[in-house]
Protein backbone atom coordinates (compact mmCIF):
# COMPACT_ATOMS: atom_id res chain seq x y z
CA UNK A 1 0.00 0.00 0.00
CA UNK A 2 1.11 3.35 -0.98
CA UNK A 3 0.63 6.22 0.92
CA UNK A 4 -0.18 9.97 -0.68
CA UNK A 5 2.15 13.06 0.10
CA UNK A 6 0.01 16.08 0.98
CA UNK A 7 0.26 19.56 0.97
CA UNK A 8 -2.09 22.35 2.05
CA UNK A 9 -3.32 25.26 0.56
CA UNK A 10 -1.40 27.35 2.73
CA UNK A 11 2.00 25.99 1.72
CA UNK A 12 0.32 26.37 -2.12
CA UNK A 13 -0.19 29.90 -1.96
CA UNK A 14 3.22 30.17 -0.09
CA UNK A 15 5.11 28.56 -2.76
CA UNK A 16 2.98 30.43 -5.38
CA UNK A 17 3.09 33.65 -3.42
CA UNK A 18 -0.66 34.15 -4.31
CA UNK A 19 -3.63 34.11 -2.48
CA UNK A 20 -6.67 31.08 -1.73
CA UNK A 21 -8.80 32.91 -4.39
CA UNK A 22 -6.12 32.88 -6.97
CA UNK A 23 -5.85 28.99 -6.78
CA UNK A 24 -9.51 28.80 -6.79
CA UNK A 25 -9.48 30.37 -10.34
CA UNK A 26 -6.55 28.39 -11.46
CA UNK A 27 -8.68 25.44 -10.43
CA UNK A 28 -11.49 26.35 -12.54
CA UNK A 29 -9.58 28.03 -15.72
CA UNK A 30 -6.38 26.33 -15.92
CA UNK A 31 -6.93 22.78 -14.70
CA UNK A 32 -5.27 22.62 -11.46
CA UNK A 33 -6.23 19.48 -9.23
CA UNK A 34 -8.69 19.61 -7.01
CA UNK A 35 -8.17 19.30 -3.48
CA UNK A 36 -8.60 15.79 -1.37
CA UNK A 37 -11.94 15.30 -0.12
CA UNK A 38 -11.54 14.87 3.54
CA UNK A 39 -12.67 16.97 6.40
CA UNK A 40 -10.07 19.14 7.70
CA UNK A 41 -10.54 23.20 7.92
CA UNK A 42 -7.77 23.45 5.49
CA UNK A 43 -8.07 22.12 2.01
CA UNK A 44 -5.37 19.48 1.37
CA UNK A 45 -3.65 18.24 -2.21
CA UNK A 46 -2.01 15.52 -3.45
CA UNK A 47 1.45 16.83 -4.03
CA UNK A 48 2.24 14.42 -7.02
CA UNK A 49 -1.52 16.04 -8.51
CA UNK A 50 0.14 19.46 -7.65
CA UNK A 51 3.55 18.55 -9.13
CA UNK A 52 2.21 16.73 -12.47
CA UNK A 53 0.26 20.01 -12.72
CA UNK A 54 3.55 22.32 -12.60
CA UNK A 55 5.59 19.56 -15.01
CA UNK A 56 2.58 19.75 -17.74
CA UNK A 57 2.42 23.75 -17.25
CA UNK A 58 6.05 24.90 -17.28
CA UNK A 59 7.91 21.33 -17.83
CA UNK A 60 10.08 19.00 -15.38
CA UNK A 61 12.64 21.45 -15.39
CA UNK A 62 10.42 23.81 -13.56
CA UNK A 63 10.32 21.39 -10.63
CA UNK A 64 13.94 21.68 -10.15
CA UNK A 65 14.20 25.50 -10.29
CA UNK A 66 10.95 26.81 -9.20
CA UNK A 67 10.05 24.84 -6.39
CA UNK A 68 9.34 20.69 -5.58
CA UNK A 69 6.17 19.74 -3.12
CA UNK A 70 7.34 16.91 -1.36
CA UNK A 71 4.36 16.82 0.90
CA UNK A 72 3.63 15.76 4.58
CA UNK A 73 2.03 12.37 6.05
CA UNK A 74 -1.88 13.57 6.54
CA UNK A 75 -1.84 12.62 10.75
CA UNK A 76 0.78 15.96 10.44
CA UNK A 77 -1.51 17.94 8.32
CA UNK A 78 -4.85 16.83 10.30
CA UNK A 79 -3.07 17.84 13.36
CA UNK A 80 -2.27 21.34 12.13
CA UNK A 81 -5.77 22.01 11.10
CA UNK A 82 -8.34 20.25 13.56
CA UNK A 83 -9.87 22.59 15.92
Amino acid sequence: MSFSKLVTLTEICDEFNCDEYAIKRMIKKEGFPRPVPFRTREPIFEAEDVNDWIRRIHGDFALEVLFYFRGRDLKEIINETSD
